[in-house]
């Protein structure tokens, strides 16, 4: 029976160091779980002022709306600069063109003139202000159907409206004077 008894308590002892050592891992990986559970937590908190700070960060709806708007009329404007663009230079290839298409392509010029074209709009005659009279003067000299050379000079930044104002004050001329002209760019001049 003393044998029966020891055998209880080894196998009693037994079970309970079993017991013990389960609850212990069990202790151990409940600890690894909840700093797992912190370290969660920590970075949950973290998004969560991230995003505060986000929000806050956003433009209000007002300035979204105003700058969608501003975009819209930015890309119309890209679109209508690519057109004037086509049309300047469609309008300086025909202005480097000669304007009567019946004067003789050999015909030697009777008169020469130099005009240049300032950004802000000034026209000048070799290197005068323009006199449109004294122009139409020295014009009405030449004989009719005299062929009259305009050289005009403009930098980039003269829009081709100028020119065609300027082309079509002398084309006036030339027929009120019967006239024939021819009306060049320069060579290495842009019109925008």
């Amino acid at each position: 029976m003393a044998a029966l008894r020891w055998t209880l308590l080894l196998v009693f002892a037994g079970a309970m160091t079993v017991a013990l050592l389960l609850q212990r891992e069990s202790a151990a990986n409940l600890r690894d779980e909840m700093g797992l559970l912190r370290d969660d937590q920590r970075e949950l908190v973290r998004l969560r002022a991230e995003h505060v700070r986000l929000l806050a960060a956003q433009p209000p709806a007002a300035e979204l709306t105003r700058l969608q708007t501003d975009r819209a009329a930015l890309q119309r404007l890209r679109t209508e600069l690519e057109k004037m663009t086509e049309h300047a230079e469609a309008a300086s290839r025909r202005l480097a063109q000669p304007m009567d298409a019946a004067a003789p392509a050999t015909a030697q010029a009777a008169l020469t003139l130099s005009v240049a074209l300032a950004g802000d709009g000034a026209v000048s005659l070799e290197g005068n202000p323009v006199d449109w009279a004294g122009i139409k003067q020295r014009l009405s000299r030449l004989a009719h159907g005299a062929t009259f050379d305009v050289r005009v000079s403009a930098p980039v930044g003269v829009h081709s409206n100028q020119l065609q104002t300027v082309a079509d004050a002398f084309k006036a001329m030339a027929q009120e004077l019967d006239l024939r002209m021819t009306f060049l760019l320069e060579p290495g001049q842009a019109v925008p």
